[in-house]
């Protein structure tokens, strides 16, 4: 019996010793660069007292896919990752649906008068829009205003070891700020987001890695003069991204 478990406990440590050897190679400090597509979910937006009367305008605005960039610095102890990420995207508003006017839901096909005089009423300015086109109480349209997401979030990551192969399922999310703005008009408030990936190790000092990430950001009022205009709700987004990250 003594000879077999001398054995058994041989044959597990041999086993064992390539992938710890490599999980030593990849820790410590790292960089990382994430480049992917970021969608968004409508955004829904209320605009207060449009016409001095106390009326407000309840929409909801649209995006097009867009492209995200970031990078991120943090440290690998092993099973567990900490790290200070930033992330960007643009995406190009491209719809517009009227959902309430005076907190009432609006009946079917009561956008065009709005969308008719939008820009003198500040709720829809279709100045530069191109291929505008009404469907009911949704307007569609191309070259619409661009949304800008800056988000700064500190995360945390827990690392997964598969067998011996090195790829490393992994799982986390982080904590932060994102500012987000359009027209020049926006504000950064507490951001957070989930995320899951896999990293799959290339040398001994790099990975290449593919993730998922959901993010929201809380919603926030616009002011002016001490009035509020508008309020912005909770922005929320899904990203699928490609990484590169590099060991110091």
């Amino acid at each position: 019996m003594r000879n077999i478990l001398l054995a058994a406990t041989a044959a597990i440590t041999l086993g064992a010793t390539p992938a710890l050897a490599q999980d030593e190679e990849q820790r410590g400090f790292y960089g990382q660069l994430n480049a992917g597509l970021t969608s968004l979910n409508d955004l829904d937006l209320t605009f207060v007292d449009v016409d001095g009367a106390g009326t407000n305008v309840g929409i909801s605005a649209g995006t097009k896919n867009a492209f995200e960039f970031g990078g991120a610095l943090g440290y690998d102890f092993g099973l567990v990752r900490t790290e200070v990420e930033l992330a960007y995207s643009r995406a190009r508003n491209n719809s517009l649906t009227l959902k309430k006017i005076g907190g009432v839901a609006v009946p079917a096909n009561s956008l065009q008068g709005l969308v008719d005089v939008g820009i003198e009423t500040n709720v829809i300015d279709l100045t530069d829009a191109t291929n505008v086109k009404v469907n009911g109480n949704t307007v569609t349209y191309d070259n619409g205003a661009k949304l800008r997401r800056l988000s700064a979030l500190a995360n945390l990551w827990l690392d997964i070891p598969v067998g011996g192969s090195g790829i490393s399922p992994y799982v986390g999310g982080g904590l932060g700020i994102q500012g987000s703005e359009i027209e020049g008009e926006g504000k950064a408030t507490f951001a957070w987001q989930l995320g899951a990936g896999v990293a799959i190790p290339v040398g001994s000092s790099f990975a290449i890695t593919a993730d998922y990430r959901y993010r929201q950001q809380s919603g926030y009022t616009l002011n002016e003069d001490g009035f509020v205009y508008a309020r912005i709700g909770k922005a929320k987004s899904s990203s699928f991204q490609l990484g590169l990250r590099a060991y110091f």
